[in-house]
């Protein structure tokens, strides 16, 4: 994966300002578009689907948003009981928690469990 050279981006930028994208869309870079082989729209992704698949599984760091509405505003701090308990917990916003939404969790961390080590002899 090589990221977008700065000409690129305002290409892209342009593109999506255009607000010409419907969820499902196949075709939203034309053929004849210079992006076209460069930005893809992955057909896995929905709009039901959540923001983690396409956004903080990029290798690029990026600003905290929600999990669910993509939104960076009004975030909730999680625990430090939640944040100790997994390898990742995503952000959830105010409006998304107050709708029955809780923080995602990935990668239960195993705590008090002791590893057993063979010893050499």
């Amino acid at each position: 994966m090589n990221a977008l050279k700065k000409e690129q981006i305002s290409i892209l930028q342009l593109k999506l300002d255009d607000n010409d994208f419907t969820c499902g869309m196949e075709e939203w870079i034309p053929l004849s578009h210079e992006l076209k082989n460069i930005v893809f729209v992955h057909q896995s992704h929905s709009c039901d689907s959540s923001i983690e698949s396409g956004y903080y599984s990029s290798r690029l760091k990026k600003s905290p948003i929600c999990y669910y509405c993509g939104k960076n505003n009004l975030l909730v701090e999680a625990s430090d009981n939640l944040l100790n308990g997994y390898q990742s917990v995503y952000p959830l916003c105010s409006n998304c928690q107050l709708s029955g939404h809780s923080f995602h969790t990935w990668g239960k961390k195993k705590v008090g469990k002791s590893t057993k080590k063979r010893k050499r002899t």
